[in-house]
Formats: structure tokens, C-alpha cells, sequence
């Protein structure tokens, strides 16, 4: 398994403090959130390699924290060639730039035909864990891992809203007994469920594939939850509640939250 690390946005809701500094590079609890979300990988048990795309502006940032990282996987950084908010690629571009150069890197250039197609079979085996790299979360993804590994399709990390729900604010999604999927909606005006989904997804071999069609079709490049919207109806797709702390860090006043509880040793998270 292979992970993309979706860190090139510029946080501007939280300026001054990201205007020159990633905000997954902010630090929390002693360590850059993104250091966090890496802890929480650890027990994937057949994690390869981390791939993490940034900015132009913060790319020399995030190199030398990954260089600074001792892990037990490598850990690429992948310029999108961005300087500023108003020329954003969007996520699902920035996701579509990783996946493509795993798939490219996966043909070495001097193997013969034969063996060309053997590294992209090999690659495209891959599961893919992708998630924010601002995501501050207080449990383990390698149960997750495993629970993708039975289904072989992709799964979405889920957390509950409290009520009321505001209309408009979050996806929404429903599932049946068995954890599948029977409903995904972005940003609903008339929210019924109080599950939504996070940026922390387990995708299968393929994914790639449906993201291009996907984008080719005119899709949002930016929203993750419409590609999930959309891929809900293109096949098989299973959710599960999530087990632990989750913090949104979307402004300076839930910054503090996370820091202040990370300090007392309390990482329950909210929105």
C-alpha cells in the first residue's frame, strides 16, 4: 500500500500563521501535524511508501521535514508548481498529479515491453490510502487498512455531526448493515444523515482510472466529496464510523483546541 498526502492548500482562514508556513507543517502537541498523521500510519502493516504533494511556495518546507522524518517507508514530496491561492490546482488535480507519477515511475524507462507491463500490473495492485495532510487525528489506520484489505473497495472514514446540522455545511452519507455505501451527498441543503465523511480514504487498484474519467467529464476538481458523489454510483463503495479523535483545523480557534488538548493529553476531537 501506498499513501498521498494531499498538502499544497494555503489556508488563508488561518493567516497570518500559514501565510509563511504550511499549515500540515504547524505544530502541535510538540510536532508538525503531518508527523501526527505519519504516527497513526506506522501500523499499516504493508505500507511501501508516502507520497506527499505541496505547493511551489512551501516545497522547500516540506522537503526538509520529510528529510528530518526516520520512518520506516520513504517519503516523496511532489511540487505542483503552485505560488499562490488564486492558482490552485484544486485537490482532486493535486490527486490526479500523484497518482499519475506512481504510475509513470512504475515503468522504468530501459525495461523491455514485457517488463514495463509488469511494473504497471505491480503498482496498479497497490491499494492507495489518501488523505489531508492536515487531518490530526488520535487512533491507529491500521485496522482500517485491514477492514479495506477484506473489501477490496474503496472505504471512507466516517465521523458523526452533532445535531443540529446545519444545512449546506458537510457531505452526507448513509450506509446499510453491511457498511456499504447507499448514499453520498455533497454539502446537502437537507442534511438526514449524521454521518460525513473526512479526507482519509483506503482506495483499490483503479482508482486512478475513475479519477481521470471522472475529471475528463467536467467534474469539480477541488471538493473531494463530489468525486465521491459520483463514484458512489459507479461502484461498490463501504464506510465506517471512526473510532477516536478527529480535529478539523479550518481556523485559528480550533488550532488552539488541538493544541491545548494535545498539551493536557487529550486528544478528543471536534469540529
Amino acid at each position: 500500500m501506498k499513501a498521498i498526502l494531499l498538502a499544497a492548500g494555503f489556508a488563508t482562514r488561518l493567516y497570518p500563521l500559514t501565510r509563511d508556513q504550511a499549515k500540515p507543517l504547524l505544530r502541535v502537541g510538540g510536532k508538525a501535524i503531518l508527523s501526527h498523521l505519519l504516527d497513526r500510519m506506522q501500523s499499516i502493516r504493508d505500507l511501501s511508501e508516502v507520497v506527499v504533494v505541496g505547493n511551489q511556495r512551501f516545497h522547500d518546507d516540506l522537503v526538509a521535514w520529510a528529510s528530518a522524518e526516520k520512518r520506516p517507508w520513504p517519503i516523496q514530496v511532489l511540487n505542483d508548481g503552485v505560488q499562490n491561492d488564486h492558482s490552485n490546482l484544486g485537490a482532486l488535480r493535486d490527486l490526479k498529479l500523484a497518482t499519475d507519477w506512481l504510475q509513470d515511475r512504475a515503468i522504468p524507462i530501459e525495461d523491455c515491453c514485457l517488463g514495463a507491463i509488469g511494473a504497471r500490473t505491480a503498482a496498479d495492485r497497490e491499494g492507495l490510502l489518501v488523505a489531508a495532510g492536515d487531518n490530526l487525528i488520535d487512533f491507529d489506520l491500521g485496522p482500517y487498512a485491514e477492514m479495506f484489505r477484506r473489501n477490496r473497495a474503496p472505504l471512507l472514514l466516517l465521523r458523526r455531526i452533532p445535531p443540529p446540522i446545519p444545512a449546506a455545511r458537510y457531505n452526507e452519507v448513509e450506509v446499510d448493515g453491511s457498511g456499504k455505501v447507499t448514499r453520498f451527498r455533497e454539502k446537502p441543503r437537507d442534511p438526514q444523515s449524521d454521518l460525513a465523511s473526512i479526507c482519509l480514504y483506503f482506495f483499490p487498484q483503479g482508482i486512478d482510472q475513475d479519477l481521470g474519467r471522472y475529471l475528463e467529464g467536467g467534474g469539480n476538481d477541488d471538493a473531494p466529496g463530489y468525486f465521491l458523489e459520483w463514484l458512489v454510483g459507479q461502484r461498490q463503495v463501504h464506510g465506517c464510523a471512526l473510532k477516536g479523535g478527529w480535529f478539523d483545523i479550518g481556523n485559528a480557534e480550533t488550532l488552539a483546541a488541538a493544541r491545548a488538548a494535545y498539551e493536557e493529553g487529550k486528544h478528543a476531537g471536534k469540529d
